[in-house]
This record gives C-alpha cells, sequence and structure tokens, in this order.
C-alpha cells in the first residue's frame, strides 16, 4: 500500500560552501543549526577536488586532486540526516558521466551552492 503525507514549504535555503568543506557534513550541520527536520535539495552545482559516490548501499567510486563537476543534484534530509542523489562530471579526464549517492568527504574545490526548502507536516 502506498502511503502519503501531506506537507507544506517551510523556510528557503541557499547553502554556499566554504572551500574544502565537506557537502554531506554541511548539510548536516544546516539541519543541526535550523532544526530541519524534514527538507528537499531542489537545486545544486559546484566545483569539487575530491568525491565520493555509493551505489545502491555498496562502496562506489572515490576521486582525489582532479576537477570534478557537479552536473545535477536532488536530495532530501529526513530526520535531519542528507541523502543526495548526484550526477558528476570529470573534467579533462575521461569525460563519462558518474551517477550515485553521495558519500562522506566530498569537499568543495572552488565552488558550490545548494537549494534546500524546508518540508513541514501540514
Amino acid at each position: 500500500d502506498m502511503r502519503c503525507m501531506r506537507m507544506a514549504p517551510g523556510r528557503r535555503f541557499d547553502l554556499e560552501l566554504d572551500p574544502g568543506e565537506d557537502l554531506i557534513q554541511a548539510l548536516r550541520e544546516l539541519a543541526d543549526q535550523e532544526h530541519i527536520d524534514t527538507a528537499v535539495i531542489t537545486a545544486g552545482l559546484g566545483g569539487f577536488g575530491r568525491f565520493t559516490l555509493n551505489y545502491s548501499g555498496r562502496p562506489g567510486q572515490s576521486w582525489r586532486d582532479c576537477v570534478l563537476q557537479l552536473a545535477s543534484v536532488q536530495g532530501m534530509i529526513m530526520q535531519g540526516h542528507p541523502q543526495i542523489h548526484a550526477v558528476v562530471t570529470l573534467d579533462g579526464r575521461d569525460g563519462i558521466t558518474r551517477v550515485g549517492w553521495v558519500g562522506d568527504g566530498c569537499t568543495r574545490l572552488f565552488y558550490c551552492e545548494l537549494m534546500v526548502q524546508e518540508l513541514l507536516p501540514c
């Protein structure tokens, strides 16, 4: 059976990471500081020097000391814990696009900005 809960938009946040800051950790800190229980990540872009993608709960692939562009991001914060699905491209490498769940250790190289929309129960 399908479950459905009606939610209403709450506050909106434009989260910009500092150089070297970890993507998942920054979202955890936002959720903690702003007391966000549930939110959706509606947009994002950025350039990273380190990035990890996991696939279906299994460790995936990690990159270091290269430039990765965040091409697309979707995600949520549930009970204060971020889960992000991303599409990244490797600049100057093989040009192949990679897709997966963002793991820890994804650090901003030159820019990263995310739009976060809080959701509140009706």
